[in-house]
Formats: structure tokens, C-alpha cells, sequence
């Protein structure tokens, strides 16, 4: 497993940096995790992400992108809370970025919608939110009242490439019309993302 010693301390959450090397954050990818009552446990999920050696997060760091993974301090929070913490690691890692790469934005279940919240809003603010993919990862659809606030913001960021990744059996996930590429769903084997769809969302970011 990776280590890490440098965590941001969010409004409400929590960012903790895994560097690809000794530059900083230079490519960044932001992974947001699921989100469930109570504090996410970012050991459990960074434990998740480096569980074998073609884990998701050797993966990303031998592609030189520098992962962050960001948990909710109360993630039964609502969706636009969600979102303003998401903006809230948005702006800090801009702020600590070398260089203009894009951003790589993404998360896992409710995770994802918060991010896809985030993006639109920024967009609808006419914000520059610098992220030049959105991906979900068995992302959870809007409730009504969610998909109504969404509505009013645009329903999807239009500026980010939209990729859309599956595993397991996913209820309720959102369209496949809905993004700009999707992949095939695949058993997880243990895993939290497959090794398959590491390496395709890899080949696609922007």
C-alpha cells in the first residue's frame, strides 16, 4: 500500500495527496468516495485502491498522474453539500497544482453524482472549474428532487469529457447516453475497480 503524509483539511472533508514523485501535484486525478452516514475512512479506501499490484493506484501513479482521494466528513449530507466540498478540493488543488494540466475528476457511487453537481454548478456560475474529464464510477442516479436542482443547473457539465465505468451489479445507474464513452461492466474480482477499467479510463482521460 501506498503512504501518505500530507492530508488537506476540507470545510467538510477530507483530501489526502498520493504524489506520482517529488514535484507535487502535477497531474492531478481527484477520486471522491462513495458517499454513507458518517466520515468516509480514507484508510479503508485507500487500502481498497492498492490492494494488489495492478491495484487502481499503482496504476494511476505509473501513469504519472497524482491521485488524490477526497472523503465526506458526513457524506448522508445533502447533494449540494457534497458538491460544495468537491468545489472545495476543485480550488485547493488548483491553488497547489505545477503547471495547467486538466483536471481528472471523478468518483465512486453518490460520489460521482456530487462531483457531476459540482461541475455543473461551477458552469452555470460561469466558474472555471479546469477539469478536463468527469468520470463515474457505479454512480448513483439523482432522487426527483436532486434530478429537479440538477435540472436548473444545465442537468450535466458540458465542458469535461463524460466517461461512465460499471462493476458488479449496479441498480439505478445513470444512462449510457449520458456520457461521452462507457465500458463494458466487469466483475470487480476482489477488487474496488477492476484492473480492465483502471487501464481504460487511463487511455481516455483528456
Amino acid at each position: 500500500m501506498a503512504s501518505s503524509d500530507q492530508e488537506w483539511k476540507l470545510d467538510a472533508g477530507t483530501a489526502r495527496l498520493l504524489p506520482a514523485g517529488d514535484e507535487g501535484i502535477v497531474k492531478p486525478l481527484l477520486l471522491f468516495s462513495k458517499a454513507g452516514p458518517g466520515a468516509t475512512d480514507l484508510d479503508a479506501l485507500q487500502a481498497r485502491l492498492y490492494a494488489t499490484t495492478d491495484s487502481f493506484g499503482d496504476a494511476v501513479r505509473a501513469r504519472g498522474y497524482d491521485l488524490i482521494l477526497v472523503g465526506f466528513d458526513d457524506g448522508a449530507a445533502p447533494l449540494s453539500d457534497l458538491a460544495d466540498t468537491v468545489v472545495d478540493a476543485l480550488r485547493r488543488t488548483t491553488a497547489e497544482q505545477t503547471g495547467t494540466a486538466p483536471l481528472a475528476v471523478g468518483g465512486i457511487g453518490r460520489g460521482a453524482l456530487a462531483v457531476r453537481y459540482a461541475l455543473a454548478t461551477a458552469e452555470y456560475r460561469q466558474e472555471n472549474h479546469r477539469a478536463g474529464t468527469y468520470f463515474s464510477f457505479n454512480g448513483t442516479a439523482p432522487a426527483p428532487e436532486e434530478d429537479t436542482e440538477l435540472a436548473v443547473l444545465g442537468g450535466w457539465p458540458r465542458l469535461p469529457q463524460k466517461l461512465k465505468l460499471v462493476a458488479g451489479d449496479v441498480a439505478g445507474d445513470q444512462r449510457d447516453e449520458d456520457f461521452d464513452d462507457t465500458t463494458a461492466p466487469a466483475d470487480p474480482g476482489g477488487l474496488l475497480i477492476p484492473a480492465a477499467q483502471t487501464s481504460w479510463l487511463l487511455d481516455h482521460l483528456a
